[in-house]
């Protein structure tokens, strides 16, 4: 059993199993193989995944490398991504980033985010290429907006999903940002 801490990025396959819950990640975490690689973070139905404060923690996916996060629950056993705080509150951490090297195998079904936004920043940042699917979750209590894409970034296969009490948007386009100055 847990805890089980992570501060390293993530350079191979890797599985966080629920056996081992608490996860708390430390700090902020890349996925993306190693020397051309590819790696794969897989997180088990039933994981409770719970981010560090003040320290910008969050996972980023395919940023420098090719990656992917498997965030696969069920019904009975959903995932949730939150604070570490004793008291948590929106921003306590940064998100889940998706850039262009995430892989096609993206994916985060019957998983719970909440409390993210630090910065304040999406609870889902889909940017440059980058692709997730996304189904049967629900994003919340976010100090920024629930989804935000951006240079070709978009999530694939959204379907049966709440964006809820996040202070910004639920879904936002930052392509489609226009500015009028008077003459």
């Amino acid at each position: 059993g847990g805890p089980t801490y992570h501060s390293e990025d993530i350079t191979s396959d890797e599985t966080w199993h629920a056996a081992d819950n608490p996860h708390i990640v430390t700090g902020a975490i890349g996925i993306g193989g190693a020397e051309g690689g590819s790696a794969t973070l897989t997180i088990e139905p039933g994981c409770i995944v719970k981010f560090a404060t003040e320290v910008a923690a969050g996972i980023a996916c395919g940023a420098n490398a090719d990656g992917s996060i498997v965030a696969v629950g069920t019904p009975a056993l959903p995932i949730l991504f939150t604070s570490n705080a004793a008291v948590p509150q929106r921003g306590d951490w940064r998100g889940l980033p998706f850039f262009g090297g995430t892989l096609a195998s993206a994916h985060l079904s019957y998983c719970t985010i909440e409390y993210t936004g630090y910065d304040p920043g999406a609870a889902v940042y889909v940017a440059w290429g980058g692709v997730v699917r996304m189904d049967h979750s629900t994003i919340r209590l976010g100090a920024g907006p629930g989804i935000s894409y951006e240079h070709a970034g978009h999530v694939e296969q959204f379907n049966n999903n709440i964006i809820t009490t996040c202070a910004g948007y639920a879904l936002e386009n930052r392509l489609v940002v226009a500015r009028v100055f008077p003459r």
